[in-house]
């Protein structure tokens, strides 16, 4: 059970480091804005910075907690199932449902704002960061270690039930 505990925080660590690294992509326009003001470029280099170590640090965290998933399912003698990879499936379940159709959403709209031509970069910097965040958390909800953890809970609480009823 602790490794339960342990991999879905790691996955609430990822998906906030994630926030930190697309609300990186959205202040980058200010950053570029106060650069030119202060004649210096640290203000770029400490939002790209910030941007890869949320980025990388999403990718650590997922890792870490796909290492405790394999660790219960060695725990509960269960083998590895051959699953296709996160990213390339949908609709797995409720969460990925929704992530995926906002996800779609947000790549029409990313695509719109292309075709058309509109030149507010707050607009379209922020619909990319967005589409980035959607597309790192489509892969999450929709990967092995997120869909083994709610495989496992649903698993708890129809015993839960059965004890009860």
């Amino acid at each position: 059970m602790k490794e339960l505990r342990k991999c879905r925080m790691f996955i609430y660590f990822s998906i906030g480091a994630l926030v930190i690294a697309c609300t990186a992509i959205c202040l980058s326009q200010i950053a570029v804005a106060y650069a030119g003001e202060i004649k210096r470029n640290f203000p770029i280099y400490l939002v790209g910075i910030i941007f890869w170590v949320g980025l990388c640090s999403a990718y650590e965290f997922l890792g870490i907690a796909s290492f405790y998933r394999k660790r219960d399912m060695r725990r509960r003698k269960q083998s590895m199932e051959v699953q296709r990879v996160g990213i390339m499936c949908f609709f797995r379940n409720k969460e990925a449902r929704v992530i995926d159709i906002m996800l779609l959403i947000c790549i029409l709209l990313l695509a719109i704002l292309w075709l058309t031509g509109i030149q507010n970069s707050f607009a379209v910097l922020g619909t990319l960061a967005l589409s980035i965040f959607l597309v790192n958390l489509h892969g999450i909800v929709n990967g092995r270690t997120y869909c083994y953890l709610k495989r496992i809970q649903q698993e708890n609480k129809r015993k839960k039930l059965s004890r009860s009823g």
